[in-house]
């Protein structure tokens, strides 16, 4: 997962410090966060980690209690899968684990600048919500982050 992240992950959209990428991964280890993984051939392809009850963006929940929220904080591919569906895929099933896990709201962001995780979030459903300004985690361009949200009672 870790060569997958950092051979594939990294690019002027993307915030992948090595030590928040090496807590995520002893997350999903001890089973605190999830990760849905697709492989091919035996190898992973893509990888989509993300934490059930989980506040990440409280100005904009519903709710103060962080079971009825998550977050889903990496979606990765290999480059050579892009444009096959991979990362909806992903999205969708972490959705039917979050939910089965009893979130239901589900936030997910990227770099306002970064139209294709802003179309394959769309395509799972997910709304855009709020616009930040985020220069501590953004580099580049507008250094503003988009904040998407999946409400599973209305299932959009």
């Amino acid at each position: 997962m870790r060569s997958l992240i950092f051979t594939h992950g990294p690019n002027d959209w993307n915030y992948l410090p090595r030590d928040g990428v090496a807590q995520e991964l002893e997350d999903v280890r001890s089973g605190k966060a999830i990760a849905v993984v697709v492989e091919d051939r035996g190898e992973i392809v893509g990888l989509a980690v993300s934490y059930p009850s989980f506040i990440r963006f409280p100005e904009l929940a519903d709710s103060s209690e962080p079971s009825s929220c998550a977050y889903i904080c990496d979606v990765v591919v290999n480059r050579a899968y892009a444009g096959r569906s991979v990362a909806t895929r992903m999205l969708n099933k972490s959705k039917v684990e979050l939910v089965a896990r009893g979130a239901k709201t589900i936030f997910i962001d990227c770099h306002e600048e970064n139209l294709a995780s802003r179309g394959m979030m769309r395509k799972s459903g997910f709304v855009e919500v709020a616009v930040i300004d985020d220069p501590e985690r953004r580099f580049v361009g507008s250094r503003r982050t988009v904040i998407s949200a999946w409400d599973a009672a209305s299932g959009g």
